[in-house]
């Protein structure tokens, strides 16, 4: 065994390998201290040991692996070539996706990059991906050419002098085993504060280095600044939730009249943009709407999407519920019940849309078996080097989409009709014609995610997608205006809405589906009906927006107990608040936020409680000063009300079985 580890054929290899760690570990430091502006609720030296400890743990892996199986002779060498080439290339591959998206290479994250399009969309081509490659390569010749070194004068010396001892890998011992317990430790302790938190920290660290000692800080009682537990045991939690099982109660004992009558006929139009924030919705970006929206009709103050990721948000808005119901209608296989009102009353419902609505399920969890039509204008390619299917740019299937709506608009000639418009333009990586580039200066289009500078570029980032919102104008105003065109207006209600947010680095990230925090959540509503609305709730959601609909048409059915979500139409100042989730890992939901009375509270959903683990004020600023009486006493509350929702729907079925 010693003379395994005093190999000198690795000597100078190792220490060149060692030296390259560290400058990488370096760059890790600096990202946390000097580029994100770290504010850290666990102190910044515990922050920093997710990172420094991260490679070195990772490192001495390498190095064991080499050097303690018995290898075949002729193997060994290339063996440590192979692995230090990959991590390294591991390691270039994690500081990117920490600086852009502030979480860990992780598995959730690679099987999110290799949905289709998904590379293409972030600029990695198949190009780009041969380049990596070819990084692999080279750096797979360095090792070579270190380990060759060995052979020639000075340099076999040297390895000699430094392989005697052994000093090099017998280093590791001590400090492969205070990484992985230092990193076990602060995972422990810091794990779902740092992972979700709006702030700007380390987010999803890989779970390699706990390797089961999570356990052993559990059984010495070791403190936990969070309510933790891994999928499986959240699953088994979320099955047996009071919001399951009464949501499955609800729809077990609840059936749908088949006689749905309402007192208006107006026709109904969703138009809902992906990635479209609500600090866009102002005249100098969108002139045309901000224009509607002053006519007649009503824009939220405060608007949050169901979730910060599509499907969910979809689901919210589609189906009247609050997003602590996803969980329950995926598991059960229940479909929302508006869509299918609709069909009842007598609507053509038809969803238009430029990507696939199969994503996350979402065209059954969201829209269901009522849907009569779909139009997906998504004309798909694959060019030699590209090794992920890709779409057209996103403006040009928007126009297309545009296009075919209206001409199905112009050749109908009778009935009610319910259309849903899904437009992405404003999608990443943010489409507009050149005639719609108003703000400057702005990225050019095949801008690449991976680019370093970006960060520093996120005013031209920016501006790019303020362009793509500025198009979306354009196309909401050709529906509009064709809607009047056909004296349908007056007959139609509307509602222009975002599936979520966008965040351009205000909080250290870019992108959605990472983040509770507003740039990611929030985002326009307005609603225009032929008959005004009065609407008194400063805090609205997309679970809301159903039963207002329904409410609106003045339909025959008691919408208070058929949906969490709240009537905007009958104002109650308890249930003037907003409930927003977070993430979804592999269908299970992790945590939420409650928003209300100029607060945000981040909780954590346990079985059957939910535990506030932050509260943030504007802006989503940490509170500094003591809260209000009686915040988080009110936001609980509002939680605890939403969970036991549809509880009647238990207790009669634990009187029947009595």
């Amino acid at each position: 065994m010693w003379a395994r580890l005093k190999d000198e054929r690795f000597a100078i290899a190792d220490a060149v390998n060692l030296a390259a760690l560290l400058a990488a570990m370096g760059a890790y430091a600096y990202l946390n201290v000097f580029d994100f502006g770290l504010r850290s609720t666990p102190p910044l030296p515990e922050t920093l040991a997710f990172h420094l400890t991260h490679g070195l743990f990772l490192w001495s892996v390498v190095i064991a692996v080499c050097r303690m199986p018995p290898w075949p002779q002729p193997l060994v060498a290339p063996l440590y070539a192979w692995l230090f080439a990959l991590f390294f290339t591991y390691l270039y591959a994690d500081l990117q996706t920490l600086y852009f998206f502030r979480i860990h290479l992780n598995a959730y994250f690679i099987r999110l990059l290799f949905e289709p399009g998904i590379l293409i969309d972030l600029a990695i081509s198949g190009m780009r991906l041969m380049l990596i490659a070819g990084g692999t390569a080279c750096l797979l010749v360095l090792q070579a050419l270190l380990l060759a070194a060995n052979r020639y004068g000075t340099v076999r010396r040297a390895a000699r002098t430094i392989a005697a001892s052994g000093w090099l890998v017998v280093a590791t011992i001590p400090v492969s085993s205070a990484s992985w317990l230092t990193w076990s430790y602060q995972s422990h302790v810091h794990l779902l504060e740092a992972s979700y938190n709006t702030e700007m920290l380390p987010v999803f660290p890989p779970r390699y280095a706990d390797l089961g000692l999570s356990d052993i800080w559990q059984a010495l009682d070791i403190p936990r600044r969070h309510i933790a537990a891994d999928l499986q045991t959240l699953r088994v939690r979320y099955q047996d939730a009071i919001e399951t099982r009464a949501h499955r109660a609800f729809r077990d004992q609840f059936t749908l009249p088949e006689n749905v009558t309402s007192t208006h006929d107006w026709n109904i139009v969703y138009i809902v943009a992906e990635s479209w924030r609500w600090d866009t919705f102002t005249p100098e970006v969108m002139p045309n709407l901000t224009e509607f929206a002053a006519n007649n009709a009503w824009s939220s103050p405060t608007h949050y999407a169901g979730a910060n990721s599509t499907a969910e948000s979809l689901f919210s808005l589609m189906s009247g519920q609050s997003p602590l119901y996803w969980f329950a209608s995926v598991e059960h296989d229940l479909q929302p019940l508006f869509p299918a009102i609709l069909k009842r009353l007598g609507y053509h419902l038809s969803l238009f849309s430029s990507s696939s609505l199969n994503y996350r399920d979402m065209d059954r969890y969201a829209f269901g078996d009522a849907v009569d039509e779909q139009v997906i204008i998504n004309d798909m390619k694959i060019g030699p080097l590209d090794l992920q299917v890709k779409r057209r740019q996103l403006d040009i299937e928007d126009e297309a989409l545009v296009d075919r709506y209206l001409e199905t608009s112009a050749a109908r000639t009778e009935g009610r009709f319910f259309d849903f418009l899904f437009l992405f333009a404003p999608h990443y990586n943010y489409y507009y014609p050149d005639r719609f580039a108003k703000f400057q200066p702005a990225l050019d289009v095949d801008f690449y995610a991976g680019d370093f500078s970006l960060r520093e570029k996120a005013t031209e980032l920016h501006a790019r997608y303020l362009n793509s919102v500025h198009y979306l104008d354009h196309l909401i105003h050709r529906i509009v205006t064709d809607l009047n065109a056909r004296g349908q207006l007056d007959n139609t209600l509307i509602v222009v809405t975002g599936d979520h947010g966008e965040e351009f680095f205000e909080h250290g990230r870019l992108g959605h589906s990472m983040s509770l925090n507003d740039y990611q959540t929030r985002v326009p509503f307005v609603i225009r009906a032929p008959k005004p609305l009065d609407v008194q709730y400063s805090v609205t959601s997309h679970a809301d927006v159903a039963p207002t609909v329904l409410s609106a048409l003045d339909v025959s059915l008691p919408l208070e107990e058929m949906f969490s979500g709240k009537n905007l139409l009958t104002f109650d100042p308890a249930r003037d608040a907003a409930l927003v989730l977070s993430l979804l890992r592999r269908g299970t939901p992790i945590d939420y936020a409650v928003v209300m009375d100029g607060f945000k509270s981040l909780f954590f959903n346990g079985e059957n409680d939910a535990n506030i683990y932050e509260t943030l004020g504007s802006g989503d600023e940490p509170v500094t000063l003591p809260l209000p009486p009686g915040v988080l006493a009110k936001a609980r509350e509002f939680i605890t009300r939403q969970k036991q929702y549809f509880n009647p729907y238990v207790e009669n079925t634990r009187t029947a079985g009595d």
